[in-house]
């Protein structure tokens, strides 16, 4: 939404940004997150250590989710 407010002859642009966050997916998203297992030697050859998310993500992820999960609630 869009609105202008004028203040001592000074005109604003005004916006307002209304985002729904699905908590119970970023829940489940965590939980996944958690709950992932150190790949196999097998699917890190097969994937290449470096490109695996639990190498590459796991931790920066599951802090992202936490943080947001504590500003929702």
């Amino acid at each position: 939404m869009v609105t202008y407010e004028t203040i001592d002859d000074k005109t604003f642009k005004v916006t307002t940004i209304r985002e729904e966050i699905d908590v119970k997916a970023l829940e489940a998203e965590l939980k996944d997150w958690q709950e992932m297992e150190e790949p196999s030697d097998e699917k890190l050859i097969e994937l290449g250590k470096v490109m695996h998310p639990y190498y590459m993500e796991k931790e920066h992820r599951i802090e992202d989710l936490e943080d947001k999960l504590e500003k929702v609630k």
